[in-house]
């Protein structure tokens, strides 16, 4: 049918020259699962091999297994737990939809049957016929396209002239924000004073977002602090042990807190009871059940490596200033000028981390290594065609800063400047109303104050 299928669960091995499926290399134990355990290089019969395996009875167990043990709110992985329940309720539906078209042709005593089974022929039967009906008129299109013309149908009908609207806002789905394809662009074709003027709270938010699923460390450290939370969370012992030793410190210091994807201030408050209890969240001497002794020595080597501790004093001093930013920006009295200043002096903040690597790799920390510094390099076998030059080998501290630092420190301005152009915009406008202190007529009438 020409359909195109992303197969997430596919990975390639550049050192093995080999695919894998990432489900099966895990948890699978058949030995003839040439996706799992054994080496698979036949490219010339992959596309049979790879829709064979997709639907062999290994492969949907080993994907029943994954996507039952991972936590798919904190997990790298959580577009391929999506991927998989979308498909598993769209053939539902599907199914669902068949079984109403054989139940009302049984019932109607109507043949099936046609002279063939082609889909878009006027003679393959009832049952493909409105099989094909219904997958016309089935589901609801949401493109933006789709969207503004919607809109700009119930204006007309209301009678509400287009060419007179001002501004529109909605939320921030690509669908509707897009600058280009997006909702807010069709509407400025047919009206270009239609400023777009994004929520600006939610826009922050966003851009924390975007920063926090840049790269795959970043990624990790988050996840590693939800479940560094629902460790301690899940005995009410091991949550007394946390308090004790909390309490032991000169200072109050705040327990583990839980993450939120509504809430982004819960991101700044748990990375901040981190930053702050950092040593006093001791696992090694911890006793727990047989259930969690796994957990706590995972969560245990984690903190004992230098990037967590690194990327911790990062988050906290740019989740500081975003919460700080983002309930200045909620304030109800909050005029558009302002907004705009706050956004800059954030966005200026943001480009000053650049150089500050070093302030936080040498801040202080009860581990000073990092965890590459314990491994010996691997040589590689060169190619024939890969040249003379050597290969580039970066230390740890080089790796970090630049695979990782320097990944959030240019995703952080580039998206908080998408948001930023749209206020500004807005500010060129209509920010000289709130500058107002009073307006002369120009007649012999009063004045009015504003």
């Amino acid at each position: 049918s020409g359909e195109v299928s992303e197969c997430k669960w596919l990975i390639y091995s550049p050192i093995a020259g080999s695919i894998y499926c990432f489900a099966c290399k895990l948890f699978s134990n058949d030995q003839k699962n040439c996706f799992g355990n054994a080496v698979f290089q036949d490219w010339k019969h992959a596309d049979r091999a790879l829709s064979i395996h997709e639907n062999s009875e290994c492969h949907r167990r080993a994907m029943m297994s994954l996507t039952t043990r991972m936590d798919t709110e904190g997990c790298i992985d959580k577009c391929l737990v999506t991927q998989y329940r979308a498909e598993k309720q769209y053939w539902r539906d599907m199914l669902h939809r068949v079984l109403n078209v054989v139940q009302f042709l049984a019932e109607c005593r109507l043949a099936f049957c046609g002279e063939n089974e082609i889909f878009g022929s006027p003679h393959n039967g009832n049952f493909l016929g409105i099989v094909e009906l219904i997958a016309k008129y089935d589901f609801e299109t949401h493109s933006s396209q789709d969207i503004a013309k919607s809109l700009l149908q119930f204006f007309e009908k209301i009678g509400v002239n287009i060419a007179d609207c001002r501004g529109q806002s909605y939320d921030n789905a690509s669908n509707l924000s897009g600058k280009y394809q997006g909702m807010q662009a069709w509407i400025r074709e047919r009206s270009e004073n239609a400023v777009y003027i994004p929520c600006c709270a939610h826009s922050l938010n966003l851009v924390g977002q975007c920063a926090v699923d840049c790269c795959f460390t970043a990624i990790s450290f988050f996840s590693f602090v939800q479940k560094l939370y629902v460790f301690f969370a899940a005995s009410t012992k091991q949550w007394k042990v946390l308090l004790e030793r909390l309490a032991k410190a000169n200072k109050k210091l705040p327990v583990v807190k839980n993450l939120s994807e509504t809430h982004w201030s819960a991101y700044a408050d748990a990375v901040t009871a981190l930053q702050k209890g950092y040593d006093r969240i001791a696992l090694d001497h911890l006793s727990c059940d047989d259930s969690q002794k796994s957990d706590k020595q995972g969560l245990s080597k984690t903190m004992e490596k230098l990037e967590i501790s690194i990327m911790t004093e990062i988050w906290h001093t740019i989740l500081e200033r975003f919460h700080k930013t983002s309930a200045k920006l909620q304030d109800p009295k909050m005029d558009l000028n302002t907004a705009v200043v706050l956004l800059e002096s954030l966005h200026v903040f943001i480009n000053s981390l650049r150089s500050q690597f070093s302030h936080f790799e040498n801040r202080k920390s009860c581990v000073d290594y990092y965890r590459n510094e314990l491994h010996r390099r691997r040589n590689h076998n060169r190619q024939y065609d890969d040249g003379e030059s050597e290969e580039t080998q970066l230390s740890p501290h080089e790796s970090f800063r630049i695979e990782t630092y320097m990944v959030i420190m240019d995703k952080l301005p580039s998206a908080l400047v998408q948001q930023l152009d749209a206020y500004k915009e807005v500010c060129s406008r209509f920010g000289f109303l709130s500058k107002l202190t009073s307006i002369k007529s120009s007649g012999d009438g009063p004045e009015i104050q504003m």
